[in-house]
């Protein structure tokens, strides 16, 4: 294609413009999608525009270290690899075993619908995006009991992106399974249309299809597609693990139930709030009362 380009163009246009372009054209594609890469750090090193789209989705925090390992890759190595695979059926499990495995005791777990993390207290919020706030689709992050996901446009075109995306990662582990991990957290989140129904109340996901239940059943479809093993580290494990814990609380747990059925009405939580005063007047005039009759004042 550089060769072709350069021919089209003619000379003096370098292939850096062809690069430009198709980075101006993914951008333009993915523009309903938050993306953290700005103008002045687009990506040079790629080998076609869905490696291009990859790169623009992956977490923010890892687009540096992508940038590094393109550069010091040269046309030997990736000659040697394309011979390498030629010929050979791809088994996404022997590329999942060359992952690092967790440390005893911390097994990444199943997430939980996004329903059972309300009722345990986790606030789901749409993280913001703005010039000073840049981050991408998958930079999702737990907080302070609050869970921010960045905004999830689904659309009709949504279900071959994510196909295409799944297949590059599972295709070569070259390019990890940060994809895949997203869409894993997704479908499980959501696993029931009330699920879906949540995220698009706060603003997560904001959808053209005609239901909610459509939204859930796309990653259910979406989720078929990926093999993926639970007792290695993904980028998501860390906060899986921070969000079972805090759904294992029971202080949370018993708190979020106090609001769910009692505080969200300013007049029983006024009446709690007289209550409890009532009832530390109380305890504290039986204290007075009780040390008043061990200790009686002293007459003079």
């Amino acid at each position: 294609m550089e060769s072709i380009y350069e021919l089209v163009s003619g000379e003096g246009t370098g292939v850096g413009s062809l690069r430009r372009k198709a980075a101006e054209f993914v951008e333009v594609l993915l523009h309903h999608y938050p993306i953290a890469i700005q103008e002045n750090n687009r990506p040079k090193h790629f080998h076609h525009l869905l490696h291009l789209c990859h790169t623009y989705l992956r977490p923010s925090q890892k687009f540096d270290e992508e940038l590094q390992y393109q550069q010091k890759r040269s046309c030997f190595h990736d000659l040697l690899h394309r011979w390498n695979m030629s010929g050979k059926s791809v088994d996404p499990e022997k590329n999942l075993e060359q992952m690092e495995p967790l440390e005893s005791g911390m097994l990444f777990k199943r997430w939980r619908r996004a329903e059972e993390y309300h009722e345990a207290g986790v606030q789901f919020m749409r993280r913001e995006y703005d010039g000073q706030s840049r981050h991408s689709l998958l930079d999702i992050r737990f907080i302070n009991g609050v869970m921010e996901i960045p905004c999830l446009p689904v659309d009709g075109s949504s279900e071959s992106l994510f196909k295409n995306l799944l297949a590059l990662e599972q295709f070569d582990q070259r390019f990890g399974y940060d994809i895949c991990a997203y869409i894993t957290f997704m479908s499980q989140v959501i696993t029931m249309p009330a699920d879906a129904t949540l995220l698009v109340q706060k603003g997560i996901i904001v959808h053209m299809m005609d239901s909610d239940e459509e939204v859930s059943a796309l990653f259910t479809r979406l989720i078929k597609q990926v093999t993926i093993r639970f007792d290695w580290t993904y980028y998501l494990t860390s906060l899986c693990q921070a969000l079972e814990a805090h759904y294992q609380s029971r202080l949370n747990r018993w708190i979020a139930w106090l609001w769910l059925n009692h505080f969200r009405n300013p007049w029983l939580a006024l009446a709690a709030l007289a209550a409890a005063v009532v009832l530390v007047c109380t305890i504290v005039q039986t204290i007075y009362t009780v040390l008043a009759y061990v200790k009686p004042p002293s007459e003079n």
